[in-house]
């Protein structure tokens, strides 16, 4: 098995590593976080900070996981990002062995599928992406960089989803509609208008409530 790397010792990484552990096809030798102990109930024992990310990947260990998930906006999942793939490390895909993702689906480097998920025919998932477990994205849908899907969205098809938008848990999102960017959609949102870039959205139907800089 090739040896991974996680990068964040939180609640998300846990579920990443029991995919990862499901699939057995990666060593998960350690995790890189600098508030991570051994005690922290994730079943890993060897922990690094950020400085040794360069050394780590000189000494044999080229793929790494973001196992940090972005409750709001991805700042520090994309300062990871442009960090790991400078000093050259690999990003596979992890697609939880429960979920169900169609053949004719495009799925982009280290992108995040979780337990019981669905990715729909002629879907695109770009990369850095996190499917949480339970979400749909049905058919036709383009789901841009560092969006997180929270556990339980609900995509119809042919919805498209600009970078770096997190959709909240349980929200749904109806056919054929455009988010941008940058947006945050609270969690049980109905979203049945397209959504501008940069703003927070509740309610249902869904309802700006703030711009955002």
């Amino acid at each position: 098995m090739e040896k991974i790397i996680l990068i964040g010792g939180g609640g998300h990484c846990r579920s990443i590593i029991d995919s990862i552990n499901g699939l057995k096809n990666f060593q998960i030798v350690g995790i890189v976080d600098k508030k991570h102990t051994k005690h922290s109930g994730l079943d890993i024992d060897r922990v690094w900070c950020d400085e040794e990310l360069d050394s780590l990947y000189k000494s044999g260990i080229k793929n790494a996981f973001i196992g940090i998930g972005s409750i709001a906006y991805p700042e520090v999942r994309i300062k990871f990002y442009n960090l790991l793939k400078s000093i050259g490390y690999n990003f596979p895909i992890i697609i939880d062995k429960t979920a169900v993702v169609s053949c004719s689906a495009k799925i982009e480097e280290g992108v995040f599928i979780g337990k019981g998920a669905i990715v729909n025919a002629n879907s695109l998932i770009k990369k850095q992406c996190i499917i949480n477990s339970g979400a749909i994205v049905e058919h036709d849908c383009e789901i841009n960089e560092f969006v997180h899907l929270a556990p339980g969205v609900a995509l119809s098809g042919g919805v498209s989803i600009g970078q770096g938008t997190h959709v909240g848990t349980n929200a749904t999102i109806i056919q054929n509609i455009n988010v941008g960017k940058n947006v945050l959609i609270g969690a049980g949102s109905v979203i049945v208008k397209n959504v501008k870039d940069g703003i927070k959205v509740y309610g249902n139907p869904g309802r700006e409530v703030e711009c955002h800089e």
